[in-house]
């Protein structure tokens, strides 16, 4: 979690993309939040990461954790790619563009493991039946829709 969100905000920020790098932190604060006890360099890690959009506020907590100097004195963290990767991905399954389930699903799985996934999902079969599937959509670790005749 911790690397995804360094590698996450390190790339918007180096492209510009401010927005999406705030809703990175702010996914990152939402997952520490429920978890019942942090361990320091979550705290930090999040304080150097926002950094540079509330500077003042930064600077202040980093003194108040006991941080030594100038928070914008401090390197920038750094992350492993391969713990940055995602395990498990949540599909949406789609039924003539209708989303009828989320399934999960390991990260990089090919299509017709998460088609057979999808198709073993109770919801995915109750709006599926007896028709036939004309046509599958899959997008990898995002969508599988299945296109049915009414």
């Amino acid at each position: 979690m911790i690397h995804r969100a360094i590698k996450k905000v390190t790339l918007d920020v180096s492209g510009l993309k401010f927005n999406t790098a705030i809703a990175a932190l702010m996914e990152f604060s939402n997952a520490l939040q429920r978890r019942p006890e942090l361990h320091a360099t979550e705290v930090q890690t999040l304080l150097l990461l926002l950094a540079p959009f509330a500077p003042h506020v930064t600077e202040e907590l980093w003194e108040q954790i006991g941080g030594q100097y100038s928070i914008h004195q401090q390197a920038w963290p750094a992350y492993d790619d391969d713990l940055a990767k995602l395990q498990e991905v949540e599909v949406a399954v789609q039924i003539n563009g209708k989303t009828r389930d989320v399934i999960s699903a390991p990260a990089g799985s090919d299509e017709g493991a998460v088609v057979e996934l999808a198709k073993q999902s109770e919801r995915v079969q109750r709006h599926l039946g007896e028709r036939p599937v004309v046509k599958t959509i899959f997008v990898p670790d995002r969508l599988v829709n299945f296109v049915i005749k009414p």
